[in-house]
Order: structure tokens, then sequence, then C-alpha cells
């Protein structure tokens, strides 16, 4: 399934950190790793991935279903 996510912004209110991602899509097949320091977002954007967390705003598609709506 494709994974496509169009200016996806999230926070934790008060704590100061916040994931914003203007554009990303992952195709059907594609392999893909995502890294970085602790705290840079890999666990929240996992969270965003797989509907554990909602996005404040954007559009975020997996296949044909819609998680931001």
């Amino acid at each position: 399934m494709d994974v496509n996510l169009q200016n996806v912004k999230f926070s934790y209110g008060g704590k100061g950190f916040g994931l914003s991602i203007p554009k990303l899509q992952i195709d059907s097949g594609q392999r893909v790793a995502f890294t970085g320091p602790s705290g840079s977002g890999k666990t929240t954007l996992l969270n965003l991935l797989s509907g554990i967390s909602i996005p404040q705003s954007g559009a975020l598609q997996i296949g044909n279903h819609s998680l931001h709506s």
C-alpha cells in the first residue's frame, strides 16, 4: 500500500516537541528506514502512521484509507 503525508503537523501540547512533515510519499513495495537521534520524532511518526496518534493538521493516507479525518 502507498503511504502519503501532506502538511502533517503534530505536537504533544506544552512539551515543546513538534513534528512537521511537508510531504512524504512511500510507494507500495518501497523499503524505508527512519533514523535519527532520540527525540527526533521516529516513534511519533510511527504512531501517526499506525493511527495511534492523530495529526493536528494535514492529510495522512495509507492505501485508500484516510487517517486524518
